[in-house]
Order: C-alpha cells, then sequence, then structure tokens
C-alpha cells in the first residue's frame, strides 16, 4: 500500500484504492467500489464516513475547519472504518467522528482501531523507526516530516517502544 513517499499521500492513495462494498449490498454492487473525499462543513464533526447505496461509494466527509494535520488524520481513521468494515457491524450506513473520537483515552474498540490503521498509514513503522533512530530530528521535526501532529507522533512512538 505505501511506497515509500513521505509524508503519506493521503489524499491520492484514497482515491486510488476500491472496496468491497457492505456485506448487505454485495448483491447490488459485486464489484469493488470507490471512495471519494468531499469536504463538509459541520462544525460537531471533524470527519465521517459513509456508504452511498444509491452512487455505489464509500464517502469520507471531512470538516474543512480542519487544519491541515487533522485532515490528515480524520481522512486516514475514517478509511479506517471502511476497510475494517465498522459499517457492516452498524445498523446505519454511516459512522461520524467528532474530535474526541482521536484522542488516546478513548475506549470504544472501533475509535481504536480506527486511530491504529490512521497512525499505521501515516506513519509506517519502518519509517519512523529510521528517523527515531538514525536521525537526529527532534519529535516536531519528525511529526513535520510525516505532516501529523506531534501528539500523534509522540503517542505512535510510544507504541513502537521508540520514546
Amino acid at each position: 500500500m505505501w511506497d515509500g513517499t513521505l509524508p503519506v499521500p493521503i489524499d491520492e492513495l484514497v482515491s486510488s484504492i476500491v472496496v468491497r462494498p457492505p456485506s448487505r449490498f454485495e448483491d447490488r454492487y459485486p464489484k469493488m467500489l470507490p471512495v471519494v473525499i468531499q469536504d463538509e462543513d459541520n462544525e460537531a464533526l471533524s470527519g465521517s464516513c459513509k456508504f452511498d447505496a444509491d452512487s455505489g461509494q464509500y464517502v469520507i466527509t471531512v470538516s474543512p475547519q480542519n487544519n491541515r494535520l487533522r485532515r490528515r488524520f480524520t481522512i486516514a481513521h475514517e478509511l479506517g472504518h471502511i476497510i475494517q468494515k465498522h459499517l457492516d457491524k452498524s445498523e446505519k450506513m454511516y459512522r461520524a467522528d467528532n474530535a474526541s473520537n482521536f484522542y488516546s483515552t478513548i475506549n470504544d474498540p472501533q475509535e481504536v482501531a480506527a486511530n491504529r490503521f490512521a497512525a499505521q498509514l501515516l506513519m509506517p513503522k519502518e519509517a519512523v523507526e529510521h528517523f527515531a533512530i538514525n536521525t537526529n530530528q527532534s519529535l516536531e521535526e519528525i511529526a513535520s516530516t510525516f505532516q501529523v501532529s506531534t501528539a500523534a507522533m509522540r503517542f505512535r512512538l510510544k507504541n513502537l517502544g521508540l520514546i
């Protein structure tokens, strides 16, 4: 999935993938389906994901009020919900996330899994290990290289046992 480019080009990656439809729509959509990103001006939400049965595509919405780093993590987080089939496990074909769902104190297993997915996607283990072990860059500099927040990078470094 990752070609070695830093920062991981999340928008391009999302536009290049296709995903199986939710299980209840497999008869209607037997092929793999695209994922699109749309801005949605909703101050209460950082992002959301849904399956649009009319158009036959997954839609990730992200608030244009998110800063660039939050936007990248939100897109990766919502993609995590889609890839991990969290929409299949729900009665509704829609998930909405406010900013509190991205913090390390969240206990909802699906939110934890989506955060883990986003961290692994945006901060690939091999690349993070390289920068942490083989360079003299500060936490802030490494986070800047990956285009993630310092909090996200600190959490990733801790999870990898590097700090």
